[in-house]
């Protein structure tokens, strides 16, 4: 079993890191979870999930309960809709933290069952129920409302952070506007694979938008740079990566801090068809003010999922978009080909 460093851990604590250990480490090569060079030339090399915290974050005191946390206060933000089974899963992962969050704000977007939290939970936690179902956007807007924190995570309902998550980003991020760790999804089957396309350092800003953007739960993001949700309900989360270009400064983590939890519904109740309407209005939205690679990546977007829900032609007309403001963009080649009428 791994060796966690927090004293006094309940029974219920270490049932949970045991199903981590138990389920998920075992598939993760070591060397997926060994930490490597940290931004500011500091390098050490955990044993395992759990290591004392780098020198690195001791400053900047604040009261967490009976101890005294050194660092920045982090909000932790989860909206969830209907995942009662998966979000205690989710809030024991961010309880078992060996840099404790300041907050766990939960937003309830009116599920047909209102969500409880589990019993027994160790962390400052809230839970805000929203009257109406708005989607997952308004709901991380009610918790940004909220959050009293110096920084911030927007952390889906069905995903888990690993141990170090919130430890790595105190300890590397420096001077950077934001800290990315590395991905990691996983499967009900058992089947486990590092998501390496998710891989954010530096000053992206000229070019952040021209590639995928990183997962919500991937970044731990400064108060003041964050912007609110726009109102879609579907793919909300890219139109709000699209504006935060401003912020694209990273600070990286090659060990894993994040694992995604794969499975067939990743969100209940969407439907392909409004994913491509949700795609297209982006596009109408963001392409005018955009350069031409980028221009070319939202075309593309939405020439896929038109194809996911059977509309050829439109996916045909958006591919050949795509490739006009970017002739060598890969993705719409292979949509092009894919939507082309058969002989």
């Amino acid at each position: 079993m791994l060796v966690h460093p927090i004293d006094g851990l309940r029974d219920g604590q270490i049932k949970f890191h045991e199903s981590i250990d138990r389920e998920v480490r075992p598939r993760l090569p070591e060397s997926w979870i060994r930490g490597a060079r940290h931004t500011g030339g500091r390098s050490y090399s955990p044993g395992s999930w759990g290591h004392p915290c780098p020198p690195a974050i001791e400053s900047a005191q604040y009261r967490e309960g009976t101890s005294v946390v050194s660092g920045p206060r982090i909000s932790v933000i989860i909206p969830t809709f209907g995942r009662s089974a998966l979000l205690g899963e989710t809030l024991r992962s961010v309880e078992m933290q060996t840099y404790p969050a300041a907050e766990v704000l939960v937003i309830d977007d009116c599920s047909p069952e209102p969500v409880e939290l589990p019993s027994g939970l160790d962390l400052n936690t809230r839970l805000l129920r929203l009257p109406r179902n708005q989607g997952p956007g308004t709901a991380r807007n009610t918790g940004l409302a909220h959050a009293t924190g110096d920084w911030l995570v927007f952390l889906d309902d069905d995903d888990l952070l690993t141990p170090r998550r919130l430890q790595l980003a105190v300890g590397g991020m420096g001077q950077a506007r934001a800290h990315a760790a590395a991905v990691a999804l996983f499967w009900p089957d058992g089947r486990t694979r590092r998501y390496d396309a998710k891989y954010f350092e530096g000053d992206l800003r000229r070019t952040f938008n021209h590639g995928p953007h990183p997962s919500m739960g991937q970044v731990v993001h400064r108060r003041e740079d964050v912007v609110k949700f726009g109102p879609m309900r579907v793919s909300e989360d890219t139109e709000w990566w699209l504006r935060m270009r401003h912020a694209a400064h990273f600070a990286w983590s090659p060990e894993i801090g994040l694992l995604m939890r794969r499975h067939p519904e990743s969100r209940p109740g969407v439907e392909a068809d409004s994913r491509y309407h949700s795609r297209r209005r982006i596009a109408e939205l963001h392409a005018a003010s955009s350069d031409r690679r980028t221009r070319a990546r939202l075309y593309g977007d939405v020439a896929a999922a038109a194809l996911l829900c059977g509309e050829r032609k439109q996916a045909r007309a958006w591919a050949a978009r795509s490739l006009v403001q970017y002739p060598r963009a890969l993705q719409a080649k292979r949509l092009a080909r894919s939507v082309l009428p058969r002989k």
